[in-house]
């Protein structure tokens, strides 16, 4: 592919002279002359091959229209002095076997066309993945991480390779943030495409101009179909577009452009930008006044924005003063519940001595079922009381916590990392206190059940001579009694 790229340089070399007329866009090249037949007959003859076997296609124009075949057969009875049309084509794509994201212009007027930025079509089928390379007539390759140009017929056409990792991670921040400040807007070149060092004459005039509409068309908020930038802000401007202007400061957007686009602030950035430009500029504006204005516009953004900060940072530490001073709040209601926690614990503790008061009891009036009765209610008491108060504990802790979760979502201004580390601080130590208590009340109350169950056992397992002679006794003392008044007079 490299040999045909040069025989067909050599071609075009040769009848640079007598060329009428060209057009190319990325896949095709041709290119019209008005050639003496002599001529014709030497190129046909030096690059026979080229043309045979179809690499190129030839088309005179003499009486009627002929391809390289018909020339050949008709060579011989072709006769004038008349200079002749002949149309050469190439389909560079094909015949050049280009790789993905690899592109040959044979001039450098129409790599100007068609890799302009506001020609969001070519671009949208390009692999985003890979960097874009370029051959073209110019004298020395030029590079960036995006793009790389090199002179047409000196290198090897060679597949482009992946952006790197750092390149690629660029570009998706770029794409996620653009896609978030214009709606999911159409997909424009990036700005740093054109950002190319050591550029001269008319190619850094060119570079300077896409440098300048490719970063305007990621500050506006959109393109309207006439290609007017329209940029929402203080106030609402359309800016028409002047192809022929040279831009003198496109240094000066690019950075806005960049300064906008960090991931930290770009919302705040595009917004403060957009309003500043708003500000500076009336809708008769054309975009010769934003190249006059750029200094002022970017020194204006940045000084903006550094207030901006200063306000944010006093905002942040009243916020956080506020979330701390809250968060003390919730942390003493949370501890509020692990203090009735220990009191639903001190009085489980108490119900033993009711529970073996009751038992006691059982015994000394010589009662069995009284006794198991009475260690049964117990055992039920301290199972319904642990599940009534630990659901309210449970119940309380997670409106606790969600309370504080609602109040702390207000404050955006406070980085997720400050608002975690005064949780930390405050709020999970006071839940892992209730989480710790809700367990020791657990195991209180499962070894509270389990001593009434042994307690229950051991009073199935008591003797019956210890409830027998209790009732004995009594029935004795009844006896007793019976026969004290009976004997009376």
């Amino acid at each position: 592919m490299g040999t045909l790229l040069n025989k067909f340089l050599a071609i075009i070399a040769e009848l640079e002279s007598y060329e009428l007329d060209s057009s190319e866009d990325s896949s095709l090249f041709s290119v019209k002359y008005s050639v003496p037949l002599s001529i014709i007959r030497i190129i046909s003859q030096r690059f026979d091959e080229v043309f045979s076997n179809l690499d190129v296609s030839f088309e005179l124009l003499y009486e009627r229209r002929m391809d390289f075949s018909a020339f050949k057969q008709n060579d011989r009875f072709l006769n004038t002095d008349l200079p002749l049309d002949l149309k050469l084509t190439i389909n560079k794509d094909v015949k050049l076997c280009l790789p993905e994201n690899t592109f040959v212009f044979l001039k450098t007027e129409y790599f100007f066309k068609h890799f302009n930025a506001l020609n969001s079509e070519l671009f949208q089928r390009i692999n985003i993945e890979k960097e874009i390379v370029v051959h073209l007539p110019i004298q020395k390759p030029y590079s960036n991480s995006y793009l790389k140009l090199f002179p047409i017929g000196l290198n090897p056409i060679t597949p482009a390779e992946k952006l790197t990792e750092k390149t690629r991670e660029e570009f998706d921040l770029v794409k996620k943030i653009h896609d978030e400040v214009t709606r999911g807007g159409d997909r424009h070149p990036l700005p740093d495409y054109y950002k190319i060092e050591g550029l001269t004459d008319s190619f850094k005039s060119w570079f300077d101009q896409n440098l300048f509409h490719a970063s305007l068309l990621y500050i506006a908020n959109k393109v309207s179909e006439g290609r007017k930038f329209l940029i929402r802000g203080h106030k609402n401007i359309e800016i028409s577009l002047s192809q022929e202007l040279i831009i003198q400061n496109a240094p000066a957007i690019f950075n806005i452009y960049r300064f906008c686009y960090e991931e930290k602030h770009y919302n705040d950035k595009i917004e403060i930008a957009r309003n500043i430009f708003t500000i500076y500029l009336n809708s008769t504006d054309s975009t010769a006044k934003i190249d006059e204005l750029l200094p002022k516009i970017e020194k204006t953004i940045s000084n903006h924005f550094s207030a901006y900060i200063q306000d944010s940072i006093k905002k942040f530490f009243n916020d956080r003063k506020d979330v701390v001073k809250e968060a003390h709040k919730f942390g003493t209601d949370l501890k509020a519940e692990s203090d009735k926690l220990l009191t639903y614990i001190n009085t489980s503790l108490l119900g033993i001595i009711t529970a073996l008061f009751s038992g006691s009891l059982g015994l000394s009036k010589g009662e069995r079922w009284y006794l198991i009765v009475a260690l049964t209610l117990h055992a039920l008491l301290f199972i319904f009381s642990y599940l009534f108060n630990r659901s309210y504990v449970e119940k309380r802790k997670n409106e606790i916590t969600r309370l504080y979760e609602k109040y702390t979502s207000k404050f955006v201004v406070l980085a997720e990392d400050d608002l975690e580390e005064i949780k930390s601080i405050y709020i999970e130590p006071a839940v892992e206190n209730v989480n710790s208590y809700l367990r020791l009340y657990k195991h209180v109350i499962f070894g509270l059940i389990a001593f009434m169950i042994l307690l229950i056992a051991v009073g199935f397992g008591l003797p019956e001579s210890l409830f027998t002679t209790s009732n004995t006794k009594t029935n004795n003392v009844n006896a007793v009694t019976n026969n004290v008044y009976d004997n009376k007079p």
